[in-house]
């Protein structure tokens, strides 16, 4: 038999002869075991590259998912990685939830994966492995996130090895300085009456910030308790109703973009002190993380300006 990490044909004499086998591959990976087909008659093998376990149970859990497999199967020899995550994988989700999963391949695919798989409710990010070490390396606390709190699909391996890679504390501490920048923006459009578009800006911005900070301060302490909770003292001004508002607005945005005839009524008649709490609040908060990061990996401040 030719070692070697082969695909073949299937010849004529193949079909019910075509049995389940193993090969151990050669040069290529030595000690790799690969399942596939081999035919007993013509002595040919075929490699069939099948889905992490993972992927199984949650395609039974969530059958839309089946749609991921279909239209992945064009791009599988690049595929090295699909991860699930959201709240769609923890289990806070809400009906109209989307599926979030981001994929990581070997070269870049085309971007008709993402507008097919759109239609299901399906959002795909993509990413290659260039643009993977790139991200990790300038701006890593969102696929950081991802990474440990996502259920592997495929590549539970490279997952592993990627979480378990030292973190880049100054980079974190960038976005974090970034953030507090963002806010400052942010007080800024709130010194004269807002308009309605304005307020909407004002939540869906503030929120992202306290989000990013709040994931940062999860990659040091695993202990944090969730975000409504940990945010509570900072702001007592019923921080859930305002999340949900975030979340409205946020789906304008990353659908027909914010139009302020359709924003919720809660959002055109806020106070301007109320949003000047919001974005104070978020303020402190990153501040605090940025403080205890800097404290506890013992980092030299960089110049905010």
């Amino acid at each position: 038999m030719r070692k070697g990490n082969y695909r073949f044909r299937r010849p004529r004499c193949c079909g019910s002869m075509m049995v389940s086998a193993y090969i151990r591959h050669g040069r290529s990976a030595p000690g790799i075991e690969k399942v596939g087909l081999y035919c007993t008659r013509c002595r040919r093998f075929e490699i069939e590259r099948l889905m992490h376990p993972a992927f199984t149970d949650f395609v039974r859990k969530f059958p839309i998912l089946k749609h991921v497999e279909i239209a992945l199967k064009p791009y599988m020899d690049t595929v090295r990685g699909l991860y699930f995550h959201g709240s769609r994988a923890r289990g806070d989700h809400r009906e109209d939830s989307d599926y979030d999963l981001v994929l990581i391949t070997g070269k870049k695919i085309d971007d008709k994966l993402k507008s097919e798989l759109k239609e299901h409710n399906i959002q795909v990010e993509v990413f290659t492995l260039s643009q993977l070490k790139k991200q990790l390396d300038l701006t890593p606390s969102y696929l950081l996130t991802v990474l440990r709190e996502s259920v592997p699909l495929i590549g539970a391996e490279l997952r592993e090895k990627l979480v378990r890679k030292k973190m880049n504390d100054i980079a974190l501490q960038v976005e974090l300085k970034d953030c507090i920048r963002q806010l400052d923006y942010l007080k800024m459009m709130l010194k004269n009456e807002p308009d309605d578009f304005i307020k909407a800006r004002v939540i869906h911005s503030a929120i992202l910030r306290l989000r990013q900070a709040y994931s940062i301060k999860r990659l040091y302490h695993s202990d944090v308790p969730e975000l409504s909770m940990e945010f509570r003292k900072y702001f007592n001004h019923n921080f859930e109703e305002l999340y949900e508002l975030y979340r409205i607005v946020r789906d304008m945005v990353h659908g027909d973009g914010l139009n302020e005839e359709e924003l919720p009524e809660k959002v055109r008649t806020m106070a301007k002190s109320r949003l000047n709490k919001l974005v104070n609040s978020v303020d402190s908060y990153a501040k605090n993380v940025l403080d205890r990061i800097m404290i506890s990996e013992k980092i030299a401040p960089l110049n905010p300006k």
